[in-house]
């Protein structure tokens, strides 16, 4: 099943931390020209497994396509990378006879952490067309992928309570000046920021006000070092009186010289991924935390 449908260009994986202290370690680093994307340091997000009962490229494919499912449906997701927060999804897939030209697909599921505990597990049974499923259909896979999706936020939401959003969403976000760009640079990474914050049903407020959540940010790139240059980004999310409510780090080594061209489509990347952790932390946020210190 080729999955022909343009997802994000990289999924970065969360690295939010609410209320703790930025990791230490660059344990996802990659120095790879080719994907000059930052990675975190530590947190949480999906990593997905290829399914098993597939052929590849048809393993590969659905696991991608269940990946750009998972984000469309705002749960970070990605097929690559991972660390000590994560959760693994691993799928089997099963497909049999069903009436004339058709076939029934059952889709196992199991969601766990990277010692295999606290798994949640869940099944997605459909029917299809046997041409469809003999040739591959890219919409199928996609179809596929979006029930898989679906299965799991509905877990997750069940598991969550379904409330932590919504206080969110009722508190506006002013996202500062970003540290540590040139104010061409600056002005491009923010406004992908807040346009991302907006795609994710957040309010975004262009001013600080006394309701407003504020996001900062801190960019550091390090001199070169035999072609490449270590790049780290700092988020923290703060009360409008300035007490912390969580912090989240992206961070990678990239190739030389790739954040002195106009940012462009990377700015939108970089903001993908900022807007991802950041809406987690958001969306764990107790009423307790979101008050201010008054009095101090």
């Amino acid at each position: 099943m080729r999955l022909h449908r343009l997802a994000a260009v990289a999924a970065i994986l969360l690295a939010a931390a609410a209320c703790q202290p930025l990791p230490q370690p660059f344990a996802n680093e990659r120095t790879s020209a080719d994907n000059p994307l930052l990675q975190p340091t530590d947190g949480g997000g999906i990593t997905v497994r290829t399914p098993e009962g597939l052929k590849q490229p048809d393993s590969r494919a659905l696991a991608e396509a269940i990946a750009a499912a998972l984000r469309d449906a705002e749960i970070p997701a990605s097929t690559e990378g991972s660390n000590s927060l994560s959760r693994f999804l691993t799928t089997r897939v099963a497909a049999q006879p069903a009436a004339a030209d058709r076939v029934r697909i059952a889709l196992d599921w199991s969601l766990a952490d990277a010692k295999g505990g606290r798994a949640t597990k869940g099944a997605v049974n459909t029917e299809a067309a046997a041409a469809q499923w003999n040739a591959h259909a890219p919409e199928l896979t996609e179809r596929i992928a979006v029930q898989i999706a679906e299965a799991i936020a509905r877990s997750s939401a069940a598991d969550s309570g379904g409330a932590p959003m919504a206080l969110a969403i009722d508190r506006p976000i002013h996202v500062r000046k970003i540290v540590g760009l040139s104010q061409r640079d600056e002005a491009t990474l923010r406004r992908s920021l807040e346009f991302q914050l907006r795609q994710s049903k957040l309010k975004v407020a262009d001013d600080p006000t006394d309701e407003a959540l504020v996001v900062a940010g801190t960019f550091k790139l390090s001199p070169p070092v035999q072609g490449g240059q270590k790049v780290e980004l700092r988020w923290a999310v703060l009360r409008p009186d300035g007490g912390e409510l969580g912090t989240m780090s992206q961070a990678n080594t990239v190739e030389a010289g790739t954040f002195d061209k106009p940012w462009g489509e990377l700015a939108a990347i970089i903001a993908q991924g900022a807007a991802a952790g950041l809406t987690e932390i958001l969306t764990r946020l107790t009423p307790d935390k979101l008050a201010e210190n008054r009095g101090r």
